[in-house]
């Protein structure tokens, strides 16, 4: 199972710091995509990257197990456009705005995101070392003259618009081809590929007149298929056959490798921390585990010992120690002295026990009275050791041994008839 797999399974689980791993491993990706969204990061964009972040960790059940790392970066991509088309539609309705696309800050902003004040920012503008300009009222600072800030790289998206600028991070930043993306949309692949010319046609364009060089031609549509390798293998032959002798060609194929990546860099956005939205995620997470609460789990134990003590209360009368009693017994009644001899079996009768001694009819021997414990005459076993002669007798002498009996107790309540083999703890069953 794959790492990112892994992750989608703690998340589930609802594992301490799965949350955190998750937004780790996909939280750049989703930040510069709903930088895509709103360039500069104004108002509702805590709030984009944040309900981003929830739906991708709330909707992650809808991942098949055993998931590779490729499938659920297509999951989040797509858990993403989900969220914007339902809560977010009017960031894909907006307009090109190509005035607020520029490398200046703001003195709010420069405050915001640097340790300066502001008479260190006029200080700055005074000696010279910044460089300010005025627009719509508003004084503006050169990003490259701002310690800690540089150039703003996303600065050119605002020269086209909102679905334009989701379609080229889609393209340029998570490096998704036209029938991947057609998969998420309702458009078809070629109808995305068109879209797709078209839009970098125009950002090339934008980035051609800030950097003074040459704007989009007719060919540069082909040429681009052919940077990105989207030409079939005849159709590269004869491409590379055409321009292999054409200088021109060549140094515009050049220009537009140069341009694919400042493209890419438009929609790499500046690192921003996540610690400013984890809390609200982590409360936001649907994910929790079963918890019972300590009153609920107290009764819980209650109601499991009553039960306990119920269920031995209806099983003790089949495992309590039968009432065994003799009612009368006529004759010499010995015990067998084969029997090991026992401490605690001392004046009673235990299962499985011999006895030897008189009877009378209905019982073989003479003199044996058959008690209310019934009786089952039987032969001695000659392969048994004769037992041993009465006290004084000379040696080698032989004890006359009457009929042999089992002991079979007359059970108690509950207890189902039958002649008991082992003696168990209750053993000792029966006292003479």
């Amino acid at each position: 199972m794959s790492q990112a797999a892994q992750e989608i399974r703690d998340l589930l689980g609802a594992r301490p710091g799965s949350v955190n791993r998750f937004m780790r491993r996909w939280g750049r990706d989703l930040v510069d995509y709903a930088t895509a969204l709103l360039p500069d990061r104004a108002a509702p964009f805590a709030g984009l990257a944040e309900d981003l972040l929830v739906d991708a960790i709330a909707q992650c059940r809808a991942l098949p197990r055993g998931a590779d790392d490729e499938a659920v970066r297509l999951y989040v991509i797509e858990s993403a456009l989900r969220t914007v088309r339902a809560r977010y539609r009017e960031l894909l309705e907006t307009r090109a705005t190509p005035e607020k696309a520029t490398n200046s800050y703001t003195v709010e902003e420069i405050l915001a995101r640097t340790s300066m004040t502001g008479d260190d920012i006029a200080r700055g503008i005074s000696e010279g070392r910044m460089r300010a300009v005025r627009t719509d009222n508003t004084m503006r600072v050169k990003g490259e003259d701002v310690p800690g800030l540089g150039e703003r790289r996303n600065m050119f998206a605002y020269c086209i618009s909102g679905a334009e600028r989701e379609l080229l991070c889609l393209h340029y930043r998570f490096n998704l081809q036209a029938d991947q993306i057609a998969r998420f949309s309702a458009a078809s692949p070629a109808q995305i590929e068109s879209q797709i010319q078209l839009a970098s046609l125009r950002l090339g364009e934008a980035l051609a007149g800030k950097r003074n060089k040459v704007g989009p031609q007719t060919e540069d549509g082909e040429f681009r298929r052919y940077i990105e390798g989207r030409m079939r293998d005849d159709e590269t032959s004869r491409f590379e056959a055409r321009v292999v002798k054409d200088k021109i060609a060549q140094q515009r194929l050049d220009e537009l490798r140069g341009e694919r990546q400042a493209i890419k860099d438009v929609f790499e956005a500046e690192p921003y921390d996540l610690s400013r939205i984890a809390v609200n995620v982590r409360e936001r997470n649907p994910h929790v585990p079963a918890a019972v609460p300590p009153t609920a789990a107290l009764w819980l134990q209650v109601a499991g010992i009553v039960a306990v003590l119920l269920l031995l209360h209806r099983v003790g009368a089949f495992i309590a120690p039968p009432d065994v009693r003799l009612d009368a017994a006529e004759g010499a009644v010995t015990v067998d002295d084969n029997r090991p001899p026992s401490s605690l079996s001392h004046g009673r009768f235990v299962i499985g026990q011999r006895l030897t001694g008189g009877g009378r009819a209905g019982c073989p021997g003479a003199g044996h009275q058959q008690p209310r414990a019934h009786c089952r005459a039987q032969r001695p076993d000659p392969a048994r050791a004769a037992p041993r002669g009465p006290p004084g007798a000379a040696p080698g002498a032989r004890r006359a041994m009457g009929p042999v009996c089992f002991l079979q107790p007359r059970l108690g309540r509950g207890v189902p008839p039958g002649r008991l083999h082992h003696a168990g703890p209750w053993g000792n069953l029966g006292r003479v």
